[in-house]
């Protein structure tokens, strides 16, 4: 997760410096941060695995259409995860926050997420 009061200086700064591999997860967490929509593009032009941004979904499906009308392939766009997490309904900071995590567990072990018992 990249944060902007990081240490190690920016969001930007650290993706530039030590990009993401296709086995790392990167999560935006703060779509207000002035170089979010910068760090989102230069992280999906490289090879993060997973790349998640926090956003309603108006500001959801409104990002997809803009980065499609930039001419961001189909194959970067299916790594992108927007609104991050699973639909799990939970409403609290805590329960998003779970819903995240949960979304990466399942990614990182190639699953989609779902029930594990099938109806």
């Amino acid at each position: 997760v990249l944060d902007g009061d990081d240490p190690d200086g920016s969001p930007l700064d650290r993706i530039r410096s030590s990009p993401p591999t296709s086995a790392d997860a990167v999560i935006l967490a703060d779509h207000d941060a002035p170089d979010t929509d910068t760090v989102l593009r230069e992280t999906l032009a490289g090879s993060a695995g997973y790349v998640a941004m926090m956003a309603s979904r108006s500001r959801s499906q409104h990002l997809l259409a803009t980065l499609r009308d930039e001419g961001i392939g189909d194959d970067d766009l299916a790594r992108l995860y927007i609104p991050a997490g699973l639909d799990t309904g939970g409403q609290s900071p805590g329960e998003i926050a779970l819903s995240v995590v949960a979304q990466v567990v399942a990614w990182s072990h190639g699953r989609t997420g779902g029930p594990m018992r099938r109806s």
